[in-house]
């Protein structure tokens, strides 16, 4: 068995850039999208979320494959993570910092257990980001034996619905497009928070004929934020105003809800 500890140590490149390199792929020709997961990569990419922070699973093999072999992992860019939690959290952390969702991935019905708890902090927080999962094939003929059984759920969401804005489990190529652009659009709405798409494994094949890539995320994001010149008149009538019993989450409460005394 050959060695090398007696050749000189090669100098690893440095800077931002040099690191980038390292971490996409080699270019293997021409890269056309062939797949549905293609579609969904593409979609993401639309929403100009720059980076998805990931513990790798095979639920969601075929989106990681199209993250690295479609879109060169850039734009978004993978954060390799050992734990869902710490993913999560991770885009928590982002959407702090900047006020704009990030993406993190989790692995099918196990990794959504894992991420819970930071899923249910990013809700406290109203922080948004876009979450993706992934189950195993919803056609029983097509699920391996014991592994895709204990990896699969009728109704994964369940499990975060109660502390997430939105979640869906689209079944084709081109509802998961509109899905994860209507998941950025409705985690970056005020009242912000986390939503939650739920991929199936084997259930998008090939892209569909006539798919073109998503040029664009066609949505208007709304603030439930009051204006400078509205400010100094809303301030004097409330003052007139009593407020009834609100139990509610909203940011904003209705006209309709307060009356004079």
């Amino acid at each position: 068995m050959s060695s090398n500890r007696n050749e000189p140590v090669k100098k690893q490149p440095s800077g931002a850039a040099s690191l980038g390199a390292i971490d996409r792929p080699v270019p293997a020709g021409v890269n056309a999208a062939g797949f549905g997961s293609d579609v969904v990569a593409d979609a993401l990419r639309a929403t100009d979320i720059p980076y998805i922070a990931l513990n790798p699973g095979a639920s969601y093999r075929g989106f990681h494959d199209s993250l690295v072999n479609y879109l060169g992992n850039e734009r978004p860019q993978m954060l390799l993570c050992l734990h869902e939690e710490s993913a999560v959290a991770i885009a928590h952390g982002y959407a702090k910092v900047t006020g704009t969702a990030m993406a993190a991935a989790v692995h099918s019905n196990v990794g959504l257990m894992h991420a819970t708890m930071a899923i249910f902090n990013a809700w406290c927080d109203r922080m948004p980001m876009v979450i993706f999962g992934a189950t195993g094939p919803v056609d029983t003929v097509h699920r391996r034996p014991w592994i895709d059984w204990i990896h699969t759920a009728r109704d994964q969401g369940a499990l975060v619905r109660g502390y997430t804005k939105w979640d869906d489990q689209p079944a084709s190529p081109i509802a998961a497009r509109e899905a994860v652009l209507r998941a950025n659009w409705i985690a970056n709405t005020a009242p912000r928070g986390p939503t939650w798409s739920n991929l199936v494994a084997h259930g998008g094949g090939f892209a569909p004929r006539g798919w073109v890539p998503v040029v664009a995320a066609v949505t208007t994001v709304f603030f439930s934020m009051v204006g400078p010149e509205i400010m100094p008149r809303s301030a004097t009538k409330q003052t007139r105003l009593r407020p009834k019993r609100c139990c509610s989450r909203s940011m904003s409460v209705p006209s309709t809800m307060l009356t004079e005394g």
